[in-house]
């Protein structure tokens, strides 16, 4: 739980520069809908370990909080 919460802003700031490099380069458009590929696949990854700690820190608290 630590560990992802330490490197959640390294995997978004990583998005964006790939997000972005590519299109202020001036690179082909082969390269530019690769980058784009590889920041989907991390965006849905960030997606899936964020709802994972969500579930986990919810499902420590237990019930009894929610009353």
């Amino acid at each position: 739980m630590r560990f992802f919460w330490a490197w959640l802003p390294l995997l978004l700031g990583l998005g964006m520069i790939g997000g972005n490099l590519p299109r202020l380069l001036h690179a082909p458009h082969a390269v530019v809908m690769v980058m784009d590929t590889l920041n989907l696949g991390l965006a849905v990854t960030t997606v899936v370990l964020t709802l994972r700690a969500g579930r986990h820190f919810f499902r420590a608290r237990g019930l009894r909080t929610l009353e």
